[in-house]
């Protein structure tokens, strides 16, 4: 991890947007139920941060995939 990378990782943790681990090849046995935790907080904080979900669109045209068949897709939908 870059040094400019871990205050992002830290503030990650802190607010509890989300979930950092270490090692992909070994994810922690409670990865899901971490993730889980995170969704009152990114649920709360998709309205105020338009961005990710613009950024998602983009990178999703460009793989010519269907945005509502992704966990984002329902994140801007508050279906989740």
């Amino acid at each position: 991890v870059m040094a400019q990378e871990k205050k992002v990782l830290e503030w990650v943790e802190e607010v509890g947007a989300g979930v950092v681990v270490d090692d992909l090849s070994s994810p922690p046995a409670d990865l899901c139920e971490a993730v889980r935790r995170c969704h009152p907080t990114v649920r709360a904080r998709a309205e105020a941060n338009r961005a990710v979900f613009e950024v998602r669109d983009l990178v999703m045209r460009c793989l010519e995939l269907d945005v509502s068949q992704t966990l984002l897709g329902a994140a801007s939908e508050g279906t989740w």
